[in-house]
């Protein structure tokens, strides 16, 4: 375990984690988790999550602008 980060996630993890936001947050039932496309959902969280990262590396503070 020496060099592992400590919030490593196992895939049981991350597909409980999936299930449960989507029951709790979104309001949807197991027949609706059942009747998805798991793998184009999984595809559409990283595009979402790459999106957001590169929106996030745009943002500045003020006091970063070199022209000041």
């Amino acid at each position: 375990m020496e060099g592992e980060s400590a919030c490593t996630l196992t895939t049981e993890d991350f597909m409980l984690d999936i299930y449960s936001n989507l029951l709790k947050q979104e309001k949807w039932t197991m027949n609706d988790i059942d009747d998805m496309d798991i793998f184009y959902y999984i595809d559409v969280l990283a595009y979402t999550s790459k999106n957001n990262k590169e929106e996030k590396e745009k943002e500045i503070y003020i006091d970063q602008c070199g022209w000041l």
